[in-house]
């Protein structure tokens, strides 16, 4: 059976976008052959949605290579709540970042039910923060 064109969506034209919050801090970096419907998702089912302001798209070929310059920019540019990226690094987070993050979980849209469940361990995650912080101060 013939494939129809149009509907092999690897070889489409794919965008890598750069969503930023309205300080211009660059909060994530994703990958898509329709961005339009892909941030338009993001501001409904994502908790950080609320905080999307700025978006900035790169045209790529084809899926492969959209993937690859995805995956490049994240590890190179460290967008806020990327999986791979300053997320993956909340370790090392101080209190300001943890209020960030409980803020925009706050304001964000609730998503199956868990929500109040990550403010909750990220408000413990952020004390702490803050009581190692002072320790440090105190040395």
């Amino acid at each position: 059976m013939a494939r129809r064109m149009g509907y092999n969506h690897h070889e489409k034209l794919h965008y890598v976008y750069r969503i930023f919050d309205k300080t211009g801090r660059l909060i994530y970096i994703g990958c898509t052959y329709n961005p339009e419907m892909r941030i338009n998702s993001h501001r409904t089912t994502i908790w950080w949605g609320d905080q999307i302001h700025r978006i900035k798209l790169t045209v790529h070929p084809n899926k492969r290579a959209g993937h690859a310059a995805e995956k490049i920019a994240i590890h190179s540019e460290h967008p806020r709540w990327n999986i791979g990226g300053r997320w993956a690094h909340r370790a090392s987070w101080n209190s300001q970042d943890w209020a960030d993050y409980i803020k925009a979980a706050q304001l964000g849209p609730e998503i199956c039910g868990f929500r109040l469940d990550r403010i909750e361990q990220a408000k413990q995650l952020m004390a702490e923060r803050i009581a190692e912080e002072q320790r440090q101060q105190a040395a």
